[in-house]
């Protein structure tokens, strides 16, 4: 028996075969790009190509393992949080799908901080206030896009709009709309109070659903997927969430850290969970079981950045890695400030500016990319700081992300973090939560604790004490950094 796990990503859609001892079998992926616009603000994508990728994904493996009805178990869904997508009455998509980097409502939020409605809406939907948010993304179409906000009869995700295409249904799950800034974590409703303050109703939203429903019957214009037309899919929940639960990471004291194209840290609490200075998110897995943290938005696309600017074309992983291991922690006095793109937890103000402190002319391009590394380490250490409190300690961190493919990666985390990190030998564990939460669904399993790892799979790493004495006054310098330049970074 087969088990599909579909993870619906910024820069591409995987679906990942396990078996029934859940071993990972194969990996189809379909990448796509982010639009470019010249207000780089704007960050947007194509729905029908995502939409395409995650039929070729599925059809890929359908294919190649003869998956049918009597083969395939289920198909359980992970997608990203925060995208927002404007239908009209004819169902017709009327916008791209604009996704969690965008920035276009920096002014409305900004304008929202300045008030009390800002933390009250945090308050009651666990999404901070940036323009992230679908709820601050609404808002701008009202202000902007007068006629295009007139003409929605649905504001919806990509993952809605996947299953709006395959079952003629417009749903959304908890976990999703718990990252919208319009839903209600407590009573898991739409809040009649958010979406009254945008001036739409219920009817132009998606139904809310259990992230363990299923659905059967895909829609017969897809002859491809003729014969699992019946199997069962499973909405799922969002890969954030996801990624903790698969990454074995849902219990007391256990964070998981994730960089990809941007990176989080998360860790879990029993009831929903918002922070009096709104520094981190709460959004919802299962019955009982929220997912707290922060999100940064430059994980590996600053890496990425850096590289292009640097090396062009040159990505021999294995050659940077060699690199950054010529240099010695601290990168000889250079300081990476990591906001390219902004940022997200735990300022979560898109304004912030990147920076590189402490220039001189003895630095090579070396430096700067191991400058690069420690920066985006010490953002993620930085989120730490803020959920630790609420969760009375970290004592361990489980890794997911390619960029933790990385020994060198992992071994700067390991000392700046000064906490047990283990790393899985799956890299793919939004695909596995997707999984664990689809057993849950059709009853293979009662609770997600249930589940059983192996934990055979698992390498260890631990902090070198002196190195990591060494990078706790780094990164108070790294903090000293972050304040000075706060002001200055909105002046330009």
């Amino acid at each position: 028996m087969y088990y599909m796990g579909v993870d619906i990503g910024t820069t591409n859609t995987k679906a990942v075969l396990f078996d029934e001892k859940n071993n990972l079998i194969d990996i189809e992926s379909f990448g796509y790009k982010i639009i470019k616009n010249k207000d780089d603000r704007f960050q947007e994508q194509d729905p029908e190509t995502i939409f395409y990728g995650v039929l070729n994904v599925i059809k890929n493996l359908k294919e190649k393992y003869d998956l049918n009805e009597k083969n395939l178990k289920f198909i359980s869904f992970s997608a990203m949080m925060h995208s927002l997508i404007l239908i009209d009455d004819n169902d017709e998509v009327i916008s791209n799908c604009i996704i969690w980097a965008d920035r276009r409502s920096e002014s409305i939020t900004d304008e929202y901080k300045t008030n009390y409605k800002a933390h009250k809406f945090y308050a009651i939907s666990g999404t901070p206030a940036h323009p992230m948010s679908p709820f601050y993304k609404i808002l701008w179409f009202k202000r902007n896009k007068k006629n295009l906000f007139m003409k929605t009869k649905k504001f919806i995700s990509i993952k809605d709009y996947i299953f709006f295409k395959l079952f003629g249904k417009y749903i959304t799950d908890y976990s999703i709309a718990s990252a919208t800034g319009l839903f209600d974590i407590r009573t898991l409703k739409w809040s009649e109070e958010i979406i009254n303050e945008i001036g739409i109703d219920k009817s132009n939203l998606s139904e809310v659903v259990p992230t363990t429903h299923i659905l059967k019957g895909i829609n017969s214009d897809y002859k491809e997927l003729e014969n699992i037309k019946n199997v069962d899919f499973i909405v799922g929940a969002s890969d954030g969430c996801l990624a903790n639960l698969g990454s074995n990471s849902i219990n007391k004291n256990v964070a998981a850290v994730t960089i990809g194209t941007s990176g989080a840290i998360r860790t879990s609490c029993d009831q929903a969970y918002t922070d009096e200075q709104g520094k981190t998110f709460c959004y919802y897995l299962d019955e009982n079981l929220y997912i707290i943290g922060g999100a940064i938005n430059n994980g590996g696309i600053a890496y990425e950045w850096i590289i292009q600017k640097l090396f062009s074309d040159d990505k021999d992983y294995k050659d940077l890695d060699n690199r950054l291991k010529s240099v010695k922690e601290g990168s000889d006095g250079l300081i990476f400030i990591p906001f390219i793109f902004g940022e997200r937890a735990p300022y979560w103000d898109s304004s912030l500016k990147g920076s590189f402190l402490g220039i001189k002319s003895n630095h090579t391009k070396d430096h700067f990319l191991k400058a690069c590394v420690e920066g985006i380490c010490f953002s993620i250490k930085d989120v730490l700081n803020s959920i630790s409190s609420l969760s009375n300690g970290i004592k361990k961190i489980n890794l997911n992300g390619g960029i933790f493919q990385s020994e060198e990666w992992i071994k700067t985390f390991s000392d700046i973090s000064g906490i047990e990190l283990n790393l899985y030998e799956t890299h793919e564990s939004s695909a596995l939560g997707a999984i664990i939460l689809g057993k849950k669904a059709v009853g293979e399993i009662k609770d997600l604790n249930d589940f059983s790892f192996d934990i055979s799979e698992i390498k260890k790493y631990y902090f070198n004490s002196e190195k990591h004495e060494f990078y706790k006054k780094r990164f108070e310098l790294y903090k000293e950094g972050i304040n000075l330049l706060y002001k200055f970074n909105k002046k330009i």
